[in-house]
């Protein structure tokens, strides 16, 4: 921290504490998948934070992390329902195929 901008960092941690609260509140059953929304938001915010109010420029060391981390976001967003929908697409396809033995059963 530098003297002449101590105050910052008090601004900073509330600002990330009162957003990583309020993704606790989430009824969602899914909470993982905020937390991951919140994990590519907080390293997004932390580089922006270090740019506008340090003079931070980041190597290319951070800019790789921050496309991991939002690859892995998009993963969690975007790849799991794809597959959690195939998933119940084929399980259905397998219960109603004819001949099943367990079609009849209810």
């Amino acid at each position: 921290m530098r003297k002449d901008k101590a105050w910052w960092w008090a601004l900073g941690v509330i600002a990330l504490g009162i957003y990583g609260f309020v993704a606790t509140l989430q009824p969602d059953a899914h909470f993982g998948r905020i937390l991951s929304a919140y994990g590519g938001v907080f390293v997004a915010g932390s580089l922006a934070w270090g740019m506008i109010f340090d003079g931070f420029r980041p190597d290319r060391w951070d800019i790789i992390g921050s496309v991991i981390c939002f690859v892995a976001v998009a993963v969690d967003y975007v790849l799991a329902p794809w597959l959690l929908i195939r998933t119940y697409l084929e399980l259905s396809a397998r219960t109603l195929a004819p001949g099943n033995a367990n079609l009849g059963a209810r």
